[in-house]
């Protein structure tokens, strides 16, 4: 059975490793927010929206891998039965950076993540309160990952009043600034 690593490297970035290839996710630009600058390598990349704390291509070193080992479903369809556990399966549940739709900050993409047999959710930077839509799409997770820092994300009681709602067998917090 494959298994996967999972590591934080700050902030709200994560990688996920398979026996083959890893996947980062929410790559920073360390010398804007006060993390050592981000060097990392990868064979494919998510990012939950375009600012410089989780879009940063730069700190990413690419390397060579197949067409097809990041493959993403619509959120509407079901999971493959039989899945490649070398490929990290993705779906997108968009939503928002702030409270107020967008306007603010922007978007937010959350990432349902399929790896290896563990269905992982990387919040992101979400902003608001999630719908009843939502919560079913996040609905038999493995691993949430969710902000906590409040200001620019939910803060710690609004991500475990999600927690409640949505009721992974694990959580881990992130984004604490």
């Amino acid at each position: 059975m494959t298994q996967i690593k999972l590591t934080w490297h700050g902030h709200s970035c994560f990688s996920i490793a398979n026996d083959k290839y890893s996947l980062i996710i929410d790559p920073y630009q360390g010398d804007k927010i006060g993390y050592p600058p981000l060097h990392i390598k990868a064979h494919a990349m998510l990012s939950s929206h375009n600012h410089h704390d989780h879009n940063c291509r730069a700190a990413v070193n690419f390397q060579a891998a197949p067409e097809g080992i990041l493959e993403e479903i619509d959120l509407a369809q079901a999971w493959p039965l039989d899945p490649d556990p070398d490929i990290f399966y993705f779906k997108k549940l968009y939503t928002k950076h702030d409270e107020t739709g967008g306007t603010k900050r922007g978007s937010n993409t959350i990432h349902i993540i399929l790896a290896a047999g563990m269905k992982i959710a990387h919040i992101g930077d979400l902003g608001h309160e999630l719908t009843d839509e939502q919560r079913f799409a996040l609905a038999d997770l493995d691993l949430a990952l969710i902000p906590v820092g409040g200001y620019y994300t939910i803060d710690a009681g609004q991500a475990y009043d999600i927690v409640r709602q949505i009721r992974p067998a694990n959580v881990i917090p992130m984004h604490f600034t």
